[in-house]
């Protein structure tokens, strides 16, 4: 089975939950993002050529399993109950997350 390259993540609008790192109250401004929007961009947190390094790396690392995977014949199942564990943001509503839910909360499914 030949795996489709990763898409980039389609593009949104920013200027909503991005945190300058410089900042002053930049911790709770990120946190207040993340709370309202469900994730957060931290602008300056690390250089530019470390994140590029760190996306190569993780790309590199995905094709290299996904190649492995291919290559042994190994079939992922879907779910918890083929054995994956996910970390996701829940509304405590249990939607399909509005992430505006003021009891919005970080869950780990087992």
């Amino acid at each position: 089975m030949e795996w489709p390259p990763v898409p980039p993540p389609p593009p949104v609008a920013l200027e909503e939950f991005t945190v300058d790192a410089a900042s002053e109250g930049s911790a709770a401004a990120a946190a207040a993002a993340f709370n309202s929007m469900g994730m957060v961009v931290v602008r300056g947190l690390v250089p530019a050529s470390v994140a590029q390094r760190a996306y190569t790396q993780a790309t590199g690392s995905l094709e290299q399993l996904l190649a492995t995977i291919d290559k042994r014949g190994v079939e992922l199942g879907v779910g918890t109950k083929a054995g994956w564990s996910e970390v996701v943001r829940r509304c405590v509503c249990r939607r399909a997350c509005c992430n505006r839910c003021p009891s919005a909360r970080v869950d780990r499914a087992h």
